[in-house]
């Protein structure tokens, strides 16, 4: 037995000894294509505690980052204009946790009350996230700016300019650690082909807001999906349909959603027409033209795409 346990071990070392290096070389080399390419949006922020302790923590950012991260932390209110599904509300949640704010989120205003909230019949205050930002200190992202109704954003205009605010309880001082950030799909100037359904913004409302153009960030969004031919396809066509101005929206949310289904293994053409198409007429898929295959590797999902466009 000795002598078999013997032969074993040593036929294990010899395996260990000759594949081991191969699969360790090929391992590495594929970890540090990973992490490079994930290094390309990680930033080092430092977070501050409610109780004022401070510390690192590594995050997956979009390329505006930094320039929304200055900006806020300087109290300069700004306005992130870009496509939808581009990551500017998911962006601010990450800035206000940078610098160790809460965080507090409102869609499109279309009342008053929804920014400066209301007595009920019962006489209590319904408070708003306005109201709590800027009573108790946070960012505040007030999400689609642009189709909120002009009349209703005095409010902010008011508050940003006397640093308080008479809400139907009472005066209330904006909070030192008050702080605003605004997202839209236009710059507040009405509604265009693509995003009907926005107002034009009072002149006064845009005078109080830096803007950034907050376009998609290609290295994120492959960071945010496991299949990288998917991704490739996605911003291909991305490309290409802005290259014709083709009035269709393909957002960062279908290279999520693709990829989720992809893992579920669902068919192509299913999630083409889910995911990419959906009101899109068959005769407008086939304005858009075939797309460019590498020579070298077939991706899938082009092949799928070119073979629709030239049934």
């Amino acid at each position: 037995m000795n002598e078999e346990k013997e032969m074993e071990l040593s036929l294990e070392n010899e395996i260990i000894k000759r594949i081991l290096p191969e699969i360790r070389d090929k391992v590495m080399t594929e970890c540090d294509e990973l992490v490079k390419n994930v290094r390309k949006r990680i930033k080092r922020v430092v977070v501050k505690a409610p109780d004022g302790e401070e510390r690192e923590q590594l995050v997956l950012v979009h390329k505006e980052f930094d320039k929304i991260l200055t900006l806020v932390s300087n109290n300069i209110p700004a306005m992130l204009t870009g496509g939808a599904g581009s990551g500017k509300s998911s962006t601010c949640e990450k800035v206000a946790e940078a610098l160790g704010l809460d965080f507090y989120f409102s869609n499109a205003i279309t009342q008053e009350y929804k920014l400066t909230g209301f007595i009920d019949a019962n006489g209590v205050y319904q408070e708003t996230q306005f109201y709590k930002a800027f009573k108790n200190g946070g960012l505040f992202c007030l999400d689609e700016i642009d189709a909120s109704v002009p009349e209703a954003l005095v409010v902010i205009n008011t508050a940003i300019a006397n640093g308080y605010f008479d809400f139907p309880n009472g005066k209330v001082e904006a909070h030192p650690d008050f702080r605003l950030v605004a997202c839209a799909n236009t710059y507040g100037l009405g509604g265009n082909d693509v995003y009907v359904g926005r107002n034009q913004l009072d002149g006064a409302s845009l005078d109080r807001f830096a803007v950034v153009f907050f376009d998609y960030d290609e290295q994120l969004e492959a960071n945010l999906a496991n299949n990288q031919d998917w991704v490739e396809f996605v911003q291909k066509l991305r490309k290409r349909l802005r290259e014709r101005k083709i009035k269709h929206i393909i957002s960062m949310r279908a290279t999520v959603y693709g990829d989720k289904l992809i893992e579920a293994e669902t068919d192509i053409r299913t999630i083409l027409n889910e995911v990419i198409f959906k009101n899109l007429q068959l005769d407008d898929i086939k304005s858009i033209g075939t797309l460019n295959n590498n020579s070298d590797h077939n991706n899938e999902y082009i092949s799928a795409f070119n073979n629709i466009v030239m049934e």
